[in-house]
């Protein structure tokens, strides 16, 4: 049984909740299950556990499921999952993820049932990552490591966003791994669009790249700056001010005292799993904790330019480890002519 999966089934035991249900649309499905390549629910309760797989796709929930046993729901959702369970008085659900249709379906359907929000006790239980699961997140940084090193030197004013991102895009097939996000390469004026989307537009002046890649589930996230042609000192002095956000963040203090730029939009960073982004985010200061995993991206924008650094860090004895290693100082590839 994963470690999760008890944490979970204790603290269910703990809160006096006697069923769990979670649907394939929920992110947490994969993270008890590793996978949510089919429709059904996860029931957990605090003795025992089982998938509801939809008839069709009975097989491959079986093959891939880290959670057994499977049923197939030969019937109603309702009579199949109160066929295999102990008695119950409360649902926990996660609100986060569960739509107003599907409340309204479940407190019809279970009409003695009391229903807790766990929302914020599976983003708790997420935020803590284990040996196994920091062990697949460094090697996604490994690999986003290795796509950024090749990228870089594939970088000249000849080429345009879409051959670059496609370059990345193909480095990551090569890596056996698929982008868990779209990936953004924005020069020129489009740089200080914070998720612009690839176009025609040839490399000049600062070029974001923001990779992430996504490896046996769990995700990277990493953005650098390069300049294509000669930046002025306006251009240096204002990456050096970003890079310096980022090269002063070693330990919770430093995170606790840490303010966005004058010319920074978004948030400073987020934690990061099988999702992209998770909680907490870094403005949660007080609930950063040894064995969290964030994703730090200072950045400013600009009227005609921006800039934005992102590395991944472990915390671990209160000390912010960077688990991203391609190098953050500016990189400026010569125009060609």
């Amino acid at each position: 049984m994963p470690v999760q999966l008890k944490q979970f089934q204790d603290f269910l035991a703990d809160k006096k909740i006697g069923l769990a249900l979670i649907f394939n649309s929920d992110s947490n499905f994969k993270y008890f299950n590793s996978c949510n390549d089919f429709h059904g629910v996860l029931a957990i309760q605090p003795n025992k556990t089982f998938i509801l797989s939809s008839l069709l796709e009975l097989k491959t929930a079986k093959l891939d499921s880290l959670i057994k046993p499977v049923y197939a729901m030969k019937k109603d959702m309702v009579s199949m999952i109160k066929s295999k369970i102990t008695r119950f008085n409360k649902i926990g659900i996660n609100m986060d993820n569960v739509s107003v249709n599907q409340y309204a379906w479940l407190k019809k359907n279970f009409k003695n049932a009391k229903f807790a929000d766990i929302s914020k006790d599976l983003a708790r239980l997420r935020a803590q990552k284990t040996p196994e699961e920091l062990s697949i997140i460094k090697k996604a940084c490994a690999i986003t490591d290795s796509i950024f090193r090749n990228t870089a030197e594939m970088l000249d004013s000849g080429k345009t966003e879409i051959e670059v991102a496609n370059f990345i895009k193909a480095e990551m097939r090569k890596n056996s791994v698929t982008e868990a996000f779209t990936t953004i390469v924005a020069t020129g004026r489009n740089s200080t669009d914070i998720h612009h989307k690839v176009a025609e537009e040839k490399l000049k002046g600062c070029t974001i790249i923001d990779i992430g890649v996504k490896y046996k589930n769990y995700c990277s996230d990493m953005t650098r700056t390069f300049y294509i042609g000669e930046p002025g000192e306006n251009e240096i002095n204002a990456y050096n001010n970003v890079l310096a956000v980022l090269n002063g963040i070693k330990t919770i203090d430093d995170v606790k005292k840490l303010k966005p730029l004058k010319m920074q939009v978004h948030s400073l960073g987020h934690s990061i799993g099988i999702d992209v982004h998770e909680k907490p985010r870094l403005e949660m200061k007080n609930e950063i904790g040894n064995g969290m995993v964030f994703a730090i991206e200072p950045a400013a924008y600009y009227k005609d330019y921006g800039m934005r650094i992102e590395d991944m860090f472990l915390v671990k004895n209160n000390k912010f480890i960077k688990l991203t290693r391609f190098p953050r100082e500016l990189v400026i590839k010569k125009e060609q002519w």
